[in-house]
């Protein structure tokens, strides 16, 4: 029998478990922020579950990273070490990975990802630091594409199936997020918040801004220090669009 899809975007979900996604994001939302349904949060269970057993990454001390700022308007030179790390506690926006309040360090693997994540404009001045990992972390990775080698966790061949073919991490990890829904990350910060409870260093996601490019968010801000800032010239910046047709009646 052939399994029928509502799509989402350029992925397919199983419409048995379009449900899932849609719940979890309206109940954290609009019902129970802090603790959810006790049925829903038996499966998120084992969604954070399957990603300790089989997506757990090492980073050795030394990677670099990079983390980028927009200069003020009236400054030409790059900012300095100290003011390029994570907001300082109790001042961090909400974020894709951070509740209010909280602050982690938002790194990214190249360049060209951490302008993109500044959302610059052409002209714009841009200071971009290097990072270097001040100790070895352990990090789940939220790229499809990233597998380990360890056995597939048990838990049932259709739940497996739906991870590997539209895992939560590309619905609320790499998805645009409007930038008046100011409930958006809620889904992608619990899910966060459970990883870190067990353990974890950090997360590994995909960029939404630099098709691509991966990010890595950081809980402890001292995992990583800053070993020097460059100023950069926004020259040009590239959109790409489609047609979007009106719904019919």
């Amino acid at each position: 029998m052939q399994k029928k899809f509502t799509k989402l975007d350029d992925i397919k979900i199983p419409r048995e478990f379009w449900g899932l996604y849609k719940r979890l994001g309206e109940e954290l939302k609009y019902s129970n922020r802090f603790n959810i349904s006790k049925d829903l949060k038996g499966v998120i269970e084992k969604y954070i579950q399957y990603h300790l057993k089989r997506k757990v990454f090492a980073l050795e001390s030394g990677g670099v990273f990079y983390r980028a700022r927009i200069n003020a308007i009236d400054k030409g030179d790059p900012y300095g070490d100290k003011e390029m790390g994570a907001p300082p506690r109790g001042l961090a926006a909400s974020g894709r990975i951070n509740p209010d309040g909280i602050s982690y360090l938002y790194l990214a693997k190249s360049i060209e990802t951490a302008i993109a994540e500044v959302r610059p404009w052409v002209g714009a001045k841009i200071s971009v630091a290097k990072f270097a990992l001040k100790r070895n972390v352990e990090i789940v990775s939220l790229n499809p594409r990233k597998i380990s080698n360890l056995k597939d966790y048990e838990m049932g061949d259709v739940f497996r199936d739906v991870l590997n073919s539209v895992p939560l991490s590309k619905y609320y990890f790499a998805t645009p997020a409007h930038s008046a829904d100011r409930l958006a990350y809620l889904p992608s910060q619990y899910l966060a918040e459970l990883f870190k409870s067990e353990g974890v260093d950090g997360i590994e996601y995909g960029s939404v801004l630099n098709r691509n490019g991966e990010n890595l968010a950081l809980f402890d801000t001292l995992a990583a220090e800053c070993v020097g800032v460059e100023l950069h010239l926004v020259e040009e910046v590239n959109y790409s669009s489609s047609l979007v047709e009106a719904a019919k009646d």
